[in-house]
This record gives structure tokens, C-alpha cells and sequence, in this order.
């Protein structure tokens, strides 16, 4: 077997843009994870209760959302997707500071989530169109490696934050994050919609490339498996 070389994929310049968005936005997301729950049990003295509401916003687009986002980066340029979750964010974040109530705040949580649940199936569709196949594997493996690690250092940063200036700074923060990440990705070329979207003749309705992809996962017995273990 071909000997795989993690840190090959680095070599190319567009991909190294890609990294550093997505690293920097990844970030981003987990950055205010702590400065929001320092609000609703310090700040505002909530329990148990708000918690498990914060939890349930944090998720919920995703679960909603990902489907429909993922045919949506098919059909859009996937650059300007990325670009304009990462500048949509940017004041959601920002609004944050001055959330007067957790009402307003969770509200602000499920849009930003969102905006990311759009940002995601971009990123992972531009990833095959910037490396060569053979480079594949090593570069999903960087993304998967960076979206594990920001996880981790995303709320301990937060948290120091926190700790030295209080949760407003992390939102701060946050909302710098976003920008960075808008900036690397638009070094990148174009990255127009997947041959097929823009051939001439009848044009694929949304919800027929929805169903369309929900029946392909359904047939894949291998691909049913894996995404079924991830979910359970």
C-alpha cells in the first residue's frame, strides 16, 4: 500500500488557506462555549434547566439544518458560502455582549449555529476540489485533526479569557475569529457549484437533489452504517 504522508496535503498553497480558515473558524465556534455558560449560571444565577436549553440551541441547527445546507453548498459557490457564514457570524456574536436574558441569548446561539451548519458542508466539499485524489485521505485527516483539537482548545481559551476579562471578551474574540477565517478563505479561487449544476437542460429541482442524496445514503450500506453510528 501507498505510504500516506499526513502533512503532504500542506504543500499546497490553496489548501493551506483552507487549513487556516478552518482551524481559525473552528476555533470560533467553541471559543464563547464557556463565556456563555459563565452568563447563565454566574452572570445570571440559572440552573440545571438553562443549561440543558443552551445545549439543546447549540444542536438543534445541525440536526435541522445539515441536510438542506449540504445541498445548498452543491449548488452555490462554495467560497462565497464560507465567507458569508463567517461574516454572518461576526455581528450575531457581537450581539451577544449585550444579551440582556437567556431568551435572547439562545436565540442568538441556534442563529450562529446555523450560519455554521452552512459553513460545514462547504468547507468539506472544497476540500476534494483544492488537493489531487491521492492527497485525499491525508487532507480529510488534517480537517478531522483540526476540528478534534479545536474542541479542546477552543473552550480553554475561552476560559482564560473568562477568567482574565470576563465573557464579553471571549464574544470579542469570537467575533475577531470569524473575520480572520473570512480573510484566509478569500485568498482562495472561486469554487463554483459541481459539474452538472450548471450543464444546460432541465435543472434539478432542491428537493430532488435532497432526496436524491437521502436515497444514496439509504442504499450505501456502508455509508448508512457510519453515519448511523455517528448519530446514535
Amino acid at each position: 500500500m501507498p505510504k500516506i504522508t499526513l502533512l503532504v496535503p500542506l504543500r499546497n498553497r490553496n489548501f493551506r488557506y483552507l487549513a487556516a480558515g478552518e482551524i481559525v473558524s473552528d476555533l470560533g465556534d467553541w471559543l464563547d462555549f464557556l463565556a456563555i455558560i459563565a452568563l447563565i449560571v454566574y452572570r445570571w444565577g440559572l440552573g440545571p434547566t438553562a443549561l440543558a436549553a443552551f445545549s439543546v440551541a447549540t444542536v438543534l441547527p445541525r440536526v435541522l439544518l445539515a441536510p438542506v445546507a449540504g445541498v445548498w453548498a452543491d449548488r452555490l459557490d462554495r467560497r462565497t458560502v464560507m465567507i458569508a457564514a463567517d461574516l454572518a457570524r461576526v455581528p450575531v456574536v457581537l450581539a451577544m455582549v449585550f444579551a440582556p436574558d437567556l431568551t435572547t441569548l439562545l436565540a442568538l446561539v441556534v442563529l450562529k449555529g446555523c450560519f455554521s451548519t452552512f459553513f460545514t458542508p462547504a468547507w468539506q466539499a472544497t476540500i476534494r476540489g483544492t488537493v489531487p485524489e491521492e492527497d485525499l485521505l491525508a487532507a480529510n485527516s488534517l480537517s478531522q485533526l483540526s476540528l478534534q483539537m479545536t474542541k479542546v482548545l477552543g473552550p480553554a481559551l475561552g476560559g482564560v479569557l473568562v477568567a482574565v476579562s470576563g465573557p464579553r471578551a471571549a464574544f470579542v474574540a469570537d467575533a475577531v475569529s470569524f473575520l480572520l477565517s473570512a480573510a484566509f478563505l478569500s485568498r482562495l479561487p472561486a469554487m463554483p457549484p459541481e459539474p452538472g449544476i450548471e450543464e444546460e437542460g432541465p435543472q434539478p429541482s432542491f428537493w430532488g437533489e435532497f432526496q436524491a442524496g437521502f436515497m444514496y445514503l439509504i442504499r450505501n450500506k456502508v455509508l448508512a452504517i457510519s453515519v448511523g453510528s455517528v448519530a446514535a
